[in-house]
């Protein structure tokens, strides 16, 4: 297939097809000129006419689409994706759109035909739409989520198996990429379920101990600790190991290879205060303000390709909805690190 052979892929009835996706859809080519915009921004009037920009230079035209993202942004997101030849998930940050909605996800897949690049698609979707949907079919998205759930930890779990005989990158690389839609799924999942927590008493050193473990084996990477060793929690041991799940993947996923990622677990005024640190980076001021709002879908992670925005919002909602603790975020300027803070009344967890 030749890089210009996309457009005649665009039959009349796959035109069709797209048009009644809820998504916003863009069809680009090779050399990113517009080839197809869906009907669903002429529905939203995001577009007044989307026939005049088809054939027009993306970028010649991307000021129609600056309720989406700026244009720096899609530069970057294009880059990202040509990189990694591979779909780049991207969550909205910073913008509210003309219409007055936030917190869009981006979505760029480049197409090869064979070695050739040949086009690209772009999807865009309301996320503070699928949030209200989600909150109106909780019942359903938690059976769906767990129906999800099962799969990808069975094929995990085969390519774990699989990984233990060979030594491969792609393997690797598959595996990390699991692992992320499994926390993701399972974070869906957390946002349907409404039960309070079984508690049980045990140290929180032998749960950072098991992840510790967990992560040196599954992902080869280092988490140091330094955990008081009487610290006892009165907690869901699931829900909490569920947190640090996700505080520890975000700063893993924030950080290079050796960086180090740090969990401190100590008590004062009666509380359990638990740490997670992270090397190498910082977040901007406005992600962090958004972040320590309870807002969902903010990433600090958005350009990298990576995080949906859910886990740190999921575990704040555990931290303070139901042990009536704290969950902040914040910068450590002087040593350029990332901290996140969990405070427990231990007289509740």
């Amino acid at each position: 297939m030749t890089p210009g052979a996309l457009a005649a892929e665009l039959t009349p009835p796959i035109r069709q097809i797209l048009d009644t996706f809820r998504d916003y859809v863009v069809v680009l080519d090779a050399e990113r000129n517009i080839l197809f915009v869906n009907s669903r921004f002429e529905e939203k009037r995001v577009l007044p006419d989307r026939d005049k920009i088809v054939n027009e230079p993306f970028f010649g035209a991307v000021d129609s689409f600056a309720a989406f993202r700026d244009e720096e942004s899609f530069r970057t997101a294009f880059d990202l994706a040509l990189e990694q030849r591979k779909e780049q998930f991207v969550p909205f940050l910073g913008h509210e759109s003309k219409s007055g909605e936030k917190h869009y996800d981006f979505t760029i897949a480049p197409i090869f035909s064979s070695k050739d690049l040949i086009g690209y698609v772009l999807i865009f979707q309301s996320l503070t739409k699928l949030l209200d949907e989600m909150s109106d079919n909780l019942e359903v998205v938690t059976a769906m989520a767990h129906t999800l759930k099962n799969v990808v930890n069975n094929i995990a779990t085969e390519i774990a198996h699989f990984r233990q005989a060979r030594d491969d990158a792609v393997l690797d690389t598959v595996f990390i990429e699991l692992h992320r839609i499994e926390k993701l799924v399972e974070n869906i999942d957390r946002l349907g379920q409404r039960r309070a927590p079984t508690k049980t008493r045990f140290l929180l050193s032998t749960l950072v101990s098991n992840l510790r473990s967990h992560y040196a084996s599954s992902f080869r990477r280092e988490i140091q600790a330094d955990i008081d060793a009487q610290l006892t929690l009165n907690a869901d041991e699931g829900q909490i190991d569920a947190v640090l799940t996700n505080l520890i993947d975000n700063a893993l996923e924030a950080s290079q290879p050796g960086d180090k990622v740090n969990v401190q677990g100590t008590t004062a005024g009666g509380l359990a205060i638990i740490t997670i640190s992270n090397s190498g980076c910082l977040v901007e001021e406005s992600i962090l303000a958004r972040l320590n709002a309870g807002e969902p879908f903010v990433s600090t992670k958005s350009m990298r390709g990576k995080g949906a925005g859910l886990g740190y919002y999921v575990s704040k909602r555990i931290v303070e909805g139901l042990y009536g603790g704290k969950l902040i975020i914040s910068n450590d300027v002087e040593n350029t690190a990332v901290i996140v803070t969990l405070e427990l009344p231990l007289d509740r967890a």
